[in-house]
């Protein structure tokens, strides 16, 4: 089958290359970013091994799931394993399990916000 031959729009004398996978064009001028499908995610977590610690990570997590329209299908308390190597000074960690429906855009602002979180020692995000 042949692909869809990329879109050009002509502005201000510059073209620009649009994906005609992600966005569509309206009325002949107007960019309409396309829906894109969820996906399925796994996500793993390691938190503090303190219970008080993992208890705050894991509701900060489940509240950013929310907030950005993430639905989790499963989730599995792995439990506190010993580290391979120290991370932010700590020698054990509480693993945490998730398997997520997601959009791919959702999973990038995730990222960013969990880089940033002090309750979250390490994570990683694998699509299914």
């Amino acid at each position: 089958m042949a692909k869809n031959p990329p879109l050009w729009l002509t502005y201000t004398k510059q073209k620009c290359r649009i994906d005609s996978t992600s966005f569509s064009v309206v009325d002949g001028t107007n960019i309409v970013r396309k829906e894109e499908p969820m996906r399925d995610y796994e996500f793993t977590v390691i938190f503090n091994s303190e219970d008080e610690k993992t208890e705050q990570g894991l509701a900060t997590v489940t509240k950013l799931f929310e907030t950005a329209g993430v639905e989790i299908t499963k989730q599995e308390d792995m439990g506190v394993k010993t580290l391979a190597y120290i991370i932010k000074k700590q020698e054990k960690g509480h693993y945490v399990y998730f398997e997520l429906k997601a959009d791919p855009a959702s999973i990038a602002d995730l990222n960013a916000k969990l880089l940033l979180s002090e309750t979250v020692l390490k994570f990683l995000f694998v699509v299914k």
